[in-house]
């Protein structure tokens, strides 16, 4: 239905407009009528109708005066005139203000709506035609986007080994000209954000701005935006509105906003923005940065080298005082060293990787190669797939608790538990050549205090708990008829079968041949 608006001062006329609309079954749906010119304007402007009737002589403002200010406001508007006057100069002046039809009083109905069905066509045609050039123009704004972004996508793409050269300048013409680039990401409480629908709102935000010609949306949740204008006003202009629109969706923006030299320099800078961007996200900067000159060979900072060795023994040691928060403390030092040194995402994973390398190699006598194992394999699965450093930080958590866990109970003293891992050493290792300094030096405590603690524990002394517990274990071996003596001390890590007999009859009051009795007897 189209819409009509009927003005005329005589009731009769505005009937009889009326009664042709209904009795011929036009398409239209009146939505008001007026006596006069000031009031038909008002009206046009409030319903914005597709059609108008309107009589010339009418008080307070004319026909033709309306028409001229609806026809300025309003150009697709379809006029029409009605007039018991043949004039020639009011036709004219209708005419000037391309009004659609001129039509004389009194007419019968068939004209009036012969003329109103050949203005529903125009009207008609006209729209098809706006929505075919609507359609065209929004395949072309498509056309350009899905090929900048394709583009973009090509860009940031990784470098592999068969593609070796860089994307040609002939393909860079829908970037040319753009002044600097910005790679963008969002966070929420430490995560990555990468719903589509916060992700789109940013992209639409970034495209509000006149500074920005061109956003894209990137699988792994980036966002990057293409520029012209002065760095320093899209600075602030960026930052601005990021900081707004952050409060209103509560999350943060952050990224790297950087210059483009040249189009030759468009891979290069995209590539080190899209880096900086991923370093500021796991960082978990929520904020622009600027990387000023453009530094096309790498990252502006490398990462310092950090002795993991000295870390890991600290870590260790904090392990063995049983206080999480320390090893915590170690590790959150250890992370403040590696953003101090501009490391990147990969840089960290590989520092905390040789660092739990390091401990495991440590404390491999006390939780076994299994455990240690198992451990490593963890870390390089979880730690690999996280995001930021608060994801980094929790999964450190977790690893730090079960090796605590792995190696101590949960309610014994400091002292209680040391002893308890020399216990489970011992058992573990008695085939070894072990010492009390040896057993001492793994758990960090020195010879003296752990020499008291393990008898105040245990009620024996060390040597007497290593001897005892080695002994039992050649009762065993000595029964199985399978081993001679000298064999036998040498599984239990005692070396000479002379001292071997004497500690034997010492514990149990008989050497290792009258103890198999009636037994085949035993060489030494």
């Amino acid at each position: 239905m189209y819409k009509l608006i009927i003005v005329d001062d005589e009731p009769a006329e505005t009937k009889f407009l009326r009664w042709v609309v209904t009795n011929y079954n036009l398409p239209f749906t009146i939505c008001g009528e007026a006596v006069n010119g000031e009031d038909a304007v008002r009206l046009v402007e409030q319903h914005q109708p597709d059609f108008v009737i309107m009589d010339i002589n009418m008080p307070i403002m004319d026909g033709l005066e309306a028409a001229r200010r609806i026809k300025d406001k309003f150009p697709r508007t379809k006029i029409y005139i009605l007039t018991a006057y043949g004039d020639f100069t009011y036709a004219q002046a209708a005419i000037k203000i391309s009004v659609e039809d001129y039509l004389l009083k009194p007419m019968n109905p068939e004209t009036m709506v012969e003329a109103l069905k050949k203005g529903v066509k125009q009207v008609l045609s006209e729209r098809v035609d706006q929505r075919r050039q609507d359609r065209m123009r929004l395949l072309a704004r498509k056309s350009k986007e899905e090929m900048i972004n394709r583009l973009v996508l090509e860009l940031s793409g990784p470098q592999n080994s068969r593609r070796t050269e860089q994307v040609p300048c002939s393909k860079l013409g829908p970037l040319a000209g753009m002044q600097w680039v910005f790679a963008g990401h969002l966070l929420r409480e430490g995560t990555v954000i990468r719903e589509e629908a916060y992700l789109n709102s940013l992209s639409r935000k970034l495209k509000q701005s006149s500074l920005v010609k061109h956003a894209s949306l990137l699988p792994g949740g980036q966002v990057i935006a293409w520029g012209k204008g002065q760095l320093a006003e899209s600075m602030t202009v960026l930052r601005k509105w990021t900081k707004d629109w952050s409060e209103q969706a509560l999350v943060s923006v952050g990224g790297c906003v950087m210059l483009v030299g040249s189009s030759v320099d468009i891979e290069k800078v995209l590539r080190q923005a899209l880096r900086e961007s991923d370093d500021a996200q796991f960082w978990e900067e929520a904020e622009m940065r600027c990387v000023v000159p453009v530094v096309v060979t790498g990252k502006m900072n490398s990462a310092v080298e950090l002795d993991i060795r000295v870390f890991a023994q600290r870590l260790v040691s904090a392990l063995f005082s049983t206080r999480q928060t320390t090893a915590a403390t170690v590790i959150e030092e250890l992370l403040f060293e590696l953003k101090l040194s501009g490391s990147s995402r990969e840089q960290v994973i590989q520092n905390l990787t040789d660092l739990f390398a390091a401990v495991a190699h440590e404390l491999t006598d006390l939780t076994g190669e299994t455990y240690l194992s198992t451990l490593r394999s963890k870390l390089q699965k979880t730690v690999g797939q996280m995001d930021t450093v608060s994801q980094v930080r929790a999964v450190l958590a977790k690893l730090v608790d079960g090796l605590v866990s792995s190696v101590c109970g949960s309610s014994e003293s400091d002292a209680e538990r040391a002893v308890k891992w020399a216990v489970q050493f011992i058992r573990q290792n008695y085939q070894q050549d072990l010492s009390l300094e040896v057993v001492a030096s793994k758990l960090y405590l020195s010879p003296c205090y752990f020499s008291r603690i393990f008898k105040k524990h245990t009620g024996q002394g060390f040597s007497n708990y290593l001897n005892g517990f080695r002994l039992q274990k050649a009762k065993g071996l000595l029964t199985m008829g399978k081993y001679t003596v000298a064999e036998v001390a040498h599984r239990i890590g005692i070396h000479d079968a002379s001292y071997f007999c004497s500690v034997f009859k010492k514990y149990h009051k008989a050497t290792p041949s009258q103890f198999l009795g009636g037994n085949t007897r035993q060489e030494i």
